[in-house]
């Protein structure tokens, strides 16, 4: 099983090679495995590495990534402004090929780290409601 050390130590050692995806799985696996040492992760230099490296690849991010990262971030606490309105606006540019689950997340992300988004919260709304079958119970919930 990976620990949050092992998974910054992974990126530390060699994140300056990761994809777009690599660096959003990476703070994908921090945020699950380490929700719980989130002061903790909030002076770890490795995260502040890895917010670089998000803010870095930002146009890279597929839709999928820039959820997993926006859910991360919110996840653990970390205040990054300027990370967020990166996706703000890169997820603006790619909204329609946002599944249901990514747009939930999305927003309760950017809900959750109080990021105030008004343009990105408006679009999630009209893209949910065109993707309203597509939405689990609880994807509805959040």
């Amino acid at each position: 099983d990976a620990t949050v050390d092992n998974v910054l130590s992974l990126f530390a050692a060699h994140g300056h090679q990761f994809e777009a995806r690599n660096v959003a799985t990476a703070a994908h696996r921090v945020a699950k495995i380490g929700r719980k040492q989130s002061h903790r992760l909030k002076q770890d230099n490795r995260m502040k590495a890895l917010t670089s490296a998000c803010l870095n690849l930002i146009n890279e991010f597929e839709a999928q990534g820039l959820a997993n990262v926006a859910w991360a971030f919110a996840t653990i606490g970390i205040e990054a402004p300027a990370l967020f309105n990166a996706i703000a606006a890169a997820t603006l540019k790619k909204l329609d090929s946002f599944k249901p689950q990514a747009l939930a997340n999305t927003a309760w992300a950017f809900g959750t780290a109080s990021v105030e988004a008004p343009d990105l919260f408006n679009a999630i709304a009209v893209v949910a409601l065109n993707k309203l079958d597509g939405f689990t119970p609880q994807a509805l919930a959040n």
